[in-house]
């Protein structure tokens, strides 16, 4: 919950899968991160993808939607869904990029939570780079309160840089 107690995201889980939906002040989700359980790795969850949702400036309506998609190698692609499929604007723009650092890899995995043992998976912090430059872009136009939620976790989670 936020300061005011109002809700700051949703989740849904369910066997081997987390996914947690950020919300906006009007409770629409604009980022969503989705976990799911690594078979020989002790209990861990991969942080898989995170999708932004972007909408019409100062609108709810919906404008795309970008997937970032991540690998136990630390590959990273992105597919940019925009348009409709009634009219035939809908386009698919898939990229691949860099890989992440190994220290931004290492973000992507936590520990399986215990019933309502979250805080861990909610950590904006752990969002790689290249991703979060993007969602910066477009949340300091849309949603500030994004920035000051990351830095927020920054401050609760990130041990100083010596």
């Amino acid at each position: 919950l936020n300061e005011d107690d109002s809700p700051y995201c949703a989740i849904e889980s369910n066997v081997g899968y987390f996914g947690l939906d950020f919300l906006r002040d009007n409770y629409d989700d604009y980022l969503t991160f989705q976990y799911r359980e690594q078979i020989n790795q002790d209990g861990k969850l991969f942080l898989k993808a995170i999708f932004l949702f972007e909408c019409y400036p100062g609108t709810d309506k919906r404008m795309r939607r970008i997937d970032f998609s991540y690998t136990h190698e630390g590959g990273c692609s992105s597919v940019i869904y925009q348009g409709e499929a009634y009219d035939g604007t809908f386009e698919m723009i898939t990229t691949e990029h860099p890989p992440i650092s190994a220290e931004e890899l290492e973000l992507l995995w936590v520990d399986y939570p215990k019933f309502g043992e979250y805080d861990q998976l909610i950590r904006l912090d752990r969002i790689p780079k290249g991703t979060l430059e993007r969602i910066l872009e477009y949340t300091d136009k849309e949603f500030p309160a994004f920035r000051q939620y990351l830095q927020r976790d920054i401050e609760r989670y990130q041990e100083p840089k010596k």
